[in-house]
């Protein structure tokens, strides 16, 4: 990509990369990796006209948010599989960040405007809905 002058690499973090997540302490550690590496990637690719842009993406229907996705507040915001691929593929390449997802783009904001110490309360209290305990324990 460096050598043609153009390119995208796209990485994969989380919302949770975004903010302290008690529940989940690790992923959202890795994601918050990912993140950072991307953010310090683009600006290395940018003079070889290469962009790098980050999806962070809220909750979607996985295995992972099974649990989560059968509560009244996961049916609102947990976006289906193939719903979300569809929104994301229209985004890829057009911001440098993206949460591939316009409800996701909403909770992000509203995210954002919460004070700091207040997001990880709430994701605490949501957290026995996000994962079941088994799930927690075997991962």
């Amino acid at each position: 990509m460096k050598q043609r002058g153009r390119g995208l690499v796209v990485n994969v973090s989380s919302v949770f990369g975004l903010t302290a997540v008690p529940t989940v302490l690790m992923y959202g550690a890795t994601k918050a990796f990912v993140y950072s590496f991307s953010e310090s990637l683009r600006e290395e690719l940018k003079p070889f006209g290469v962009e790098c842009q980050t999806v962070t993406p809220h909750f979607v229907a996985t295995t992972l948010t099974d649990t989560f996705s059968r509560t009244v507040l996961g049916r609102l915001i947990c976006v289906k599989v193939e719903n979300y691929g569809r929104f994301l593929t229209m985004t890829l390449g057009k911001t440098p960040q993206t949460t591939g997802y316009w409800a996701h783009a909403v909770l992000v904001t509203i995210q954002k405007l919460v004070p700091l110490d207040i997001m990880p309360k709430i994701y605490h209290k949501l957290g026995g809905s996000l994962w079941s305990e088994k799930r927690l324990k075997s991962g």
